[in-house]
């Protein structure tokens, strides 16, 4: 009965887990990816061949989120709703992999196992959904790539080991039977590394099993297969090191430094799995740089210590938690090895490690506490169970906004960095310009080499009124960093400001040599060229600048702008027609619209334009200004163009003043 609902027990046990996650905002990489990044808005980007050719892309991931988008656009509750999707499916898969292994031949003498494989299989699977350390796998959103390369991975191992119980005939099945299951496995984990490339190592996961747990019937290691098994392994590998090399996802670590790095944060990893205290989003880590330092020693000490355990559990026939630590090791092997990543440490690389932990916990509650009476262990481990559920819940609430978010993070990191400028950046966005100046100092404080900390703080000052002071900060960010865009474009809207143009021009160049050359960059490039008179180049930026993104109306009406500067006021109609198609309640369309229909000499329209301007911003001295122009010149109305321009007078707009003494005393 329970076997026959276990999808349905599952999904319940994530449902509750993760049941207040569901509205959380988008979170840190979320931003660059989801809410500003381009890839996943059009279905084209991600249907593309070239797309899923680079695995670096990890094509499969952004597909789903280009589903998620084409679906709801951003709304969040869809994207968390498919991340609790494939993690109950993964949960599923844990399940089936579990009570797979679990019905293994050399298990068949096992009691405890034969009495209790659904329950170690379903308590393993509780264990793996609810454990607190997969929030940031599920409730962070881009990570789903961790949550579908695990599925994946899992489904791999699973298939796997059904074609091996047909080949050996524990099943009964046909002797073509096994392959497909074979060519089945390779597939789902190939679909792992399309979603991410930590899933690279799931044909050393097929070893792992046919050494810890496939048997002949006469209870012996099948050498022949797995010798087979091991050079296919090994002959996939070489051709993709000969391919594509060793990658360096950041090569300002050395592959011996991060792997030194790694001995003291895979003991942090063991530390998260067996007691999850003290989560969260952005460890402060240093950088090992040699093996010698006492840190590294005990780390390296520890670690051969879980290898020497296993080879002990192995001994003593103990297979299981022998195949957790090993499983630990393989599904970090990618991510906590020699291929340095620029962040050393993350709690959602554990995400697959979780099921090996979870397998032996569950395994062992049941082979020890048992046979002492039936109900400790379903009791020890549904109170496990509901502990992690609670500490899950907890945790999702610290992902509910960036301020729960950044703030637990420089609390239990405050010497990092990169927390103080997210929580810097949450500040600005509520306009809180005192503690965002803190958390800048402090995120600077804390590393005066951290660039994205003076472009915010530029970026802060700049929207204070110290243009110079922001200007320095643009300078040292870059000077820290030649190659980020980001400040060279921001440094470039600063200089405009004060009238720089030529200046500015030569940072937004800058800005898009750097890589930075989103829309906002061309179009504030256009608005320089436009300045400068060079009308030419100002349409070429704001061309660019429509085909990248064709939802962007300032860059139409400035297009319309600049033509009704060349005279050519039925182009420029046409674009801020766009504009205001796009947005129709900007009181500055309606108001440019109308100054060139004066000189179409369409009067009453331009006057129905500048309505509407003054409609949608009843404070915008220009418009009534231009009105009372279209009423005198147009209508040889004086008395409504002085009424005009007295309102436009009071609004602050000096031109009228000059018109009012010329035409109304």
């Amino acid at each position: 009965m329970i076997r026959k609902y276990a999808f349905v027990i599952i999904a319940i046990i994530g449902i509750i887990a993760y049941a207040n996650s569901l509205n959380n905002e988008f979170q840190f990489d979320d931003g660059f990816h989801i809410v500003e990044g381009q890839k996943i808005k059009k279905m084209e980007n991600v249907l593309n061949l070239s797309h899923w050719k680079v695995f670096e892309n990890r094509p499969l991931s952004f597909f789903t989120l280009a589903v998620n988008y084409k679906l709801g656009e951003l709304d969040v509750t869809g994207y968390h709703i498919f991340n609790l999707l494939v993690h109950v499916l993964a949960g599923f898969m844990v399940f089936l992999l579990s009570l797979q292994i679990l019905s293994l031949g050399m298990f068949r003498q096992n009691k405890t196992v034969s009495d209790n494989k659904v329950l170690i299989a379903l308590f393993t699977a509780f264990i793996f959904i609810t454990h607190p350390i997969q929030t940031q796998a599920v409730t962070y959103i881009i990570q789903r790539m961790s949550v579908l390369a695990g599925f994946f991975y899992i489904f791999a191992v699973w298939l796997y080991i059904k074609g091996r119980r047909a080949h050996i005939g524990e099943t009964g099945a046909q002797p073509w039977v096994p392959y497909p299951f074979y060519i089945g496995a390779f597939l789902a984990g190939f679909l792992g590394i399309l979603s991410k490339q930590n899933a690279a190592s799931f044909p050393l996961a097929f070893i792992l099993v046919e050494v810890m747990f496939i048997r002949t019937p006469a209870m012996k290691i099948d050498k022949k297969f797995l010798l087979i098994i091991s050079a296919v392994v090994a002959a996939v590998i070489i051709a993709g090191l000969m391919r594509v090399g060793l990658p360096v996802e950041f090569d300002r670590i050395s592959r011996s430094e991060y792997l030194f790095t790694q001995f003291r944060v895979l003991v942090k990893y063991w530390q998260l799995l067996f007691l999850p205290v003290n989560q969260h989003l952005d460890y402060y880590w240093t950088i090992s740089t040699l093996l010698w330092g006492y840190k590294e020693l005990l780390g390296l000490a520890f670690l051969l210590g879980t290898i020497g355990l296993a080879i002990f559990f192995i001994r003593k026939k103990q297979m299981i938690p022998a195949f957790a630590i090993f499983w630990f090791y393989l599904t970090l092997s990618v991510e906590s090895s020699i291929i340095p990543i620029r962040d050393v440490i993350f709690e959602h690389r554990l995400y697959l490690a979780v099921m090996g932990f979870g397998f032996a916990i569950s395994y062992l509650a049941f082979q020890y506490l048992s046979p002492k009476k039936q109900n400790y262990p379903l009791i020890v481990l549904s109170v496990l169970t509901v502990v992690y559920i609670g500490a899950s819940i907890h945790r999702n609430n610290i992902w509910e906004n960036s301020y729960t978010l950044w703030s637990d993070s420089v609390k239990k990191s405050p010497k990092r960095e990169r927390s103080w400028y997210w929580l810097a950046s949450y500040y600005t966005s509520q306009r809180d310009n005192e503690n965002a100046m803190n958390a800048y100092n402090t995120s600077i404080e804390n590393n005066p080499r951290f660039p994205l900390a003076y472009n915010g703080r530029g970026n802060l000052k700049k929207e204070m009124g110290d243009v110079k002071g922001a200007i320095q900060d643009y300078d040292i960010a870059i000077q820290l960093d030649p190659w980020y865009g980001t400040a060279y474009y921001n440094r470039g809207i600063a200089l405009s400001s004060e009238d720089k143009v030529t200046d500015a021009i030569k940072n937004y160049d800058k800005a898009i040599e750097s890589g930075t050359s989103s829309a906002s960059v061309y179009y504030n490039r256009g608005n320089a060229f436009r300045r400068k008179g060079d009308y030419k180049s100002a349409i070429e930026d704001y061309n660019i600048a429509t085909q990248k993104d064709p939802g962007y109306p300032l860059a139409y009406y400035n297009r319309g702008l600049t033509y009704a500067a060349m005279k050519d006021h039925q182009r420029a109609i046409v674009d801020i027609d766009q504009a205001i198609r796009i947005d129709p309640k900007n009181h500055l369309y309606y108001n440019g619209k109308g100054v060139s229909l004066i000189e179409l000499d369409q009067i009453e329209e331009a006057i129905n334009n500048f309505n509407l301007s003054i409609q949608f911003n009843p404070n915008f001295g220009q418009a009534y200004f231009n009105r009372g122009f279209a009423k005198f010149n147009g209508l040889g109305d004086l008395e409504g163009a002085c009424s005009d321009w007295k309102i436009s007078s009071s609004k602050g707009y000096r031109m009228a003043d000059s018109y009012l003494k010329m035409h109304c005393n």
